[in-house]
């Protein structure tokens, strides 16, 4: 029988009672838990795997003003981008970090997609984005897009340059926002990429090709546009249908069982009230795979992580995470566990020194499948034990990037989906 999964929606949107609970534990003399039963295959793995890794660049890529001599900058540029967040930070000058800059919103994620038609689209954070062209004028791009929100209700410009830039050895777009500079990175394998391209292609086939999908795909999405319900019948934060264009969508084989996930990603709410959802379909059937904070990745080999909504415990500069994989006898999203993290920056009293092995200030929290807030379940480790952990679950990390479009009526209806 297969199960609808909805992930650790409920209690991982408490975050600031998970960091007043594991913050109590600690001072109580809990802190230490190394003892803790938490058992796990030994995978393979090396000693340089410590942490998720940036994208691997490679001494063959060039610039995208050494790629102008022959095809243009915007024959360069085409693809997909996503926001460099250390790179970003460490240009800062007003602000201290990126959360300080935008809030919690960052976590919705980013996304910049560039076409080599001249199309244009991105996000970044809760309010700022757009879709519209962009075109090549003195040596930069120039982006002319239909703000999310208009500037002056904190959204994006209207019309804004997108520089390309090297530094270091490796070469980013730039962009600005209140006054700091953006630095974006091309995400792995969409070097002159068509829209679509990169793990994308399934959805841009069957959008060309006119297949059909299922038709419960299209009911979720016309009952999400224009009443915010969700098909089991629970209610969206919902506004109006201006609003609702705020949220996106795509279609996209995420899990890998050979067929379309539909993704419906609600961003357009207060914190409390986002969500991504995946839905699956059997014949005209259709179920809930998972269900989680809007700031899902997906690999390729099945598994999943998410950032958690809030980060207001003792974690610093680690953001806690939960982790899924896919069973495809039930098909649906399995928890593997959660992470959560305790920086020594953050309070240095009964700080475990002694499970801090590579000295670096930070211990993990590893808690197992079903631990349901309960930080009496952790496993206290280090950095290499998190390491194998994680890569026990998300393999080498090689991520699936759906092609995510605005929640809108046009958007709907290419896929064939008439409106009820």
């Amino acid at each position: 029988m297969r199960r609808e999964n909805t992930g650790a929606a409920g209690w991982k949107r408490a975050g600031v009672f998970a960091g007043m609970a594991v913050l109590a534990a600690v001072l109580s003399g809990c802190g230490n838990g190394a003892e803790a039963d938490f058992s796990l295959a030994e995978p393979a793995w090396t000693e340089e795997q410590t942490s998720p890794a940036e994208p691997a660049r490679t001494e063959a890529q060039t610039s995208p003003a050494e790629d102008a001599r022959t095809g243009g900058i915007l024959e360069a540029a085409a693809g997909n981008w996503r926001l460099a967040g250390t790179k970003t930070e460490d240009h800062l000058k007003e602000f201290g970090d990126l959360q300080e800059m935008f809030g919690t919103g960052i976590h919705e994620g980013s996304q910049m997609t560039i076409g080599a038609d001249g199309s244009f689209s991105f996000y970044l954070g809760i309010a700022l984005g757009g879709e519209g062209t962009v075109r090549e004028e003195d040596g930069i791009l120039v982006a002319d897009i239909t703000p999310y929100e208009p500037e002056g209700r904190g959204g994006s410009p209207a019309s804004f340059a997108v520089i390309p830039v090297t530094e270091d050895g490796s070469w980013y777009l730039t962009t600005e926002t209140m006054g700091e500079t953006m630095y974006w990175e091309r995400l792995p394998g969409t070097d002159g990429a068509e829209p679509g391209q990169d793990g994308q292609e399934a959805e841009k086939a069957v959008i060309e090709s006119g297949a059909s999908l299922p038709a419960s795909y299209g009911k979720i999405l016309w009952d999400a546009y224009s009443q915010g319900l969700l098909p089991d019948g629970r209610p969206l934060d919902y506004r109006d249908e201006e609003e609702t264009q705020k949220n996106s969508f795509a279609i996209c084989d995420v899990d890998g069982d050979g067929k379309e996930e539909l993704l419906l990603k609600w961003t357009a709410a207060c914190v409390a009230g986002m969500g991504e959802f995946v839905y699956g379909c059997d014949g005209e059937e259709c179920y809930l795979e998972l269900n989680e904070f809007p700031e899902v990745r997906y690999y390729k080999n099945g598994s999943a992580s998410a950032d958690w909504s809030h980060n207001q415990g003792l974690a610093g500069r680690v953001w806690p995470q939960n982790y899924y994989r896919y069973d495809p006898e039930r098909d649906v999203y399995e928890s593997y566990g959660s992470m959560d993290a305790w920086d020594k920056g953050v309070m240095e009293e009964k700080f475990p020194d002694e499970i801090d092995e590579d000295g670096d200030g930070l211990i993990f929290y590893l808690m197992p499948a079903g631990w349901d807030g309960d930080y009496n379940k952790r496993a206290v480790k280090d950095g290499a034990f998190y390491a194998k952990w994680r890569k026990e679950c998300l393999g080498d990390e090689e991520e699936i990037q759906p092609l995510y479009r605005a929640l809108t009526r046009e958007n709907i209806e290419a896929l064939g989906f008439a409106e009820p």
